[in-house]
């Protein structure tokens, strides 16, 4: 895993981008739904890679803490938004 990412940083930082953050308010919980672009410097102008993410937070008496990640990869273009008018589905 470390050599993955000494590739992935091989040529400088990389710059993250969230571009649609979703969320939800539940009283002391608060779920994040993110889709980010990741810009992936190179010798041929760069490429774009997207990664879609849920986070989920719990508010404690020491404020708001993480308490759940999960991120996966995208496809090689922008996701798409859900149609409107789409029902939403659960399961």
């Amino acid at each position: 895993m470390r050599a993955v990412y000494g590739q992935l940083l091989a040529d400088g930082p990389l710059r993250v981008h969230a571009e649609r953050v979703r969320r939800l308010d539940a009283g002391s919980c608060s779920v994040h739904s993110v889709a980010e672009r990741v810009d992936l410097p190179g010798n041929d102008g760069g490429q774009q890679a997207w990664v879609v993410a849920t986070n989920v937070y719990a508010k404690t008496v020491q404020g708001w803490r993480l308490v759940a990640h999960h991120a996966s990869p995208g496809r090689g273009e922008e996701p798409q938004e859900a149609a409107e008018g789409q029902a939403a589905l659960l399961h």
